[in-house]
């Protein structure tokens, strides 16, 4: 029972949440799949489970910011807003993302008015929304545009 409810949370979640609700919908359809050809009854660990349920997600979408994980004891329901955080700490976090450049490891104009931008991670508008908009400004006369996100890890904010 404590699976299925699990998986119904998964599933839920995912359909609120997932930047892709195509996707959303084939990983519910393949994780219904698993249940009722009962994939996952024989599992009696909760890490094992959460790692069964992760790798099928990740089978479907090739996400690796897909993580399902395992609590032994029980989490609160509402929780509020996990990534609320403190004035100080926004402060913090602001200076933290402006040393690192809001991600930005290079950005030129090659030859042949080519621009190039290189990314290490992404920031969201609240804190490099002027920094980006900068940046595309130094960039707007080109006549082609590269975005490297080959080393990006993706967004911070």
């Amino acid at each position: 029972q404590q699976k299925n409810e699990a998986v119904d949370s998964v599933v839920k979640l995912m359909n609120e949440r997932y930047t892709f609700p195509e996707t959303a919908k084939e990983i519910e359809l393949f994780l219904r799949k698993q249940q009722a050809a009962k994939q996952y009854d024989s599992i009696t660990d909760g890490n094992t489970f959460a790692a069964k349920l992760t790798n099928d997600i990740r089978s479907i979408c090739n996400d690796k910011h897909v993580n399902i994980r395992y609590s032994p004891e029980n989490l609160p329901v509402n929780r509020g807003n996990i990534l609320q955080i403190s004035d100080e700490e926004r402060k913090d976090y602001a200076e933290f993302l402006r040393l690192e450049n809001y991600g930005v490891t290079k950005l030129e104009i090659l030859k042949g008015n080519i621009g190039y931008i290189d990314f290490k991670f992404l920031c969201g508008t609240e804190y490099a929304g002027d920094f980006y908009a900068a940046m595309m400004n130094y960039v707007q006369h080109t006549d082609a545009l590269i975005i490297d996100f080959r080393k990006c890890g993706g967004a911070l904010s």
